[in-house]
């Protein structure tokens, strides 16, 4: 098990500048590993362990999808300030269960207080997704999530736009990778199980996903403002230093270049 690519981009690898509202983890398994029952029993033993240790949970915090392989648990927690409007008023426990292209990356990991006061990292070794899969992951993502968002549902996911600052700054490393074409293609492809309830979208081909997410992007005028938001709320870097927008996209429209022309 390895913790998700958001913080450790940021506290291992010290490739982004942004806090992660949630706690996210990765299972790694293979292929002939992920099957139905045994995800489920995954899933219930998580469940079961976190009741255990006084985290209350009700059937509607837990949502299950893929087939289990994408598992959301959320629970509350009392808040003594105002909730800034960049941050859920809630606990969110994310698990995804998929094997890696690449083989991890074992890294130290350090708080603030430690980085700061130069003291030992209280993690020396942490499993760490390769930085070029995490941009691969993240385009893919964007290239199925923004064409079939629902903007106001009850599933729609606001922050959707922190992958675009993220790749922002994976830009150069997966450009100079001779393998990012590669790893986002088999990416997309593990993706289209999400797109079960969309076959007319999951049709389209991965070049017509890629033009179809940047023509919303370029076109839709609440995303500049969700940027803004969701991004500089949580945004740690020194002001004028995290990419914004329009950099963003211009990142986005360089990695589709790549992937489209190869």
């Amino acid at each position: 098990m390895s913790l998700r690519e958001e913080l450790l981009l940021s506290k291992a690898h010290n490739l982004i500048q942004r806090f992660s509202e949630d706690v996210d983890f990765r299972v790694i398994a293979l292929k002939d590993q992920q099957n139905r029952s045994s995800l489920s029993r995954f899933k219930h033993e998580v469940i079961q362990h976190l009741c255990l240790n006084d985290f209350p949970l009700e059937n509607h915090h837990i949502t299950a999808l893929n087939d289990n392989r994408f598992i959301v648990i959320e629970f509350d927690y009392p808040s003594y300030f105002t909730t800034p409007v960049a941050i859920r008023p809630h606990v969110q426990i994310e698990i995804s269960v998929k094997a890696t292209q690449r083989k991890g990356i074992l890294l130290p990991v350090s708080s603030f207080v430690n980085t700061i006061t130069k003291s030992p990292p209280e993690a020396e070794s942490v499993l760490s997704i390769d930085p070029v899969e995490s941009a691969a992951d993240k385009l893919s993502a964007l290239a199925w999530r923004i064409p079939t968002r629902i903007r106001g549902s009850e599933n729609d996911d606001r922050a959707l736009v922190q992958h675009i600052h993220d790749l922002a700054l994976l830009k150069k490393l997966a450009l100079f990778d001779e393998n990012f074409v590669d790893l986002v293609a088999a990416s997309m492809l593990e993706d289209e199980g999400r797109l079960r309830k969309n076959p007319e979208f999951a049709a389209y081909s991965m070049a017509e996903k890629f033009q179809l997410m940047l023509s919303i992007l370029n076109s839709d005028k609440e995303y500049p403002r969700e940027y803004d938001l969701f991004v500089k709320g949580v945004s740690y870097a020194a002001e004028g230093e995290a990419p914004d927008f329009i950099t963003g996209l211009n990142a986005l429209q360089a990695l589709v270049d790549q992937f489209l022309k190869a």
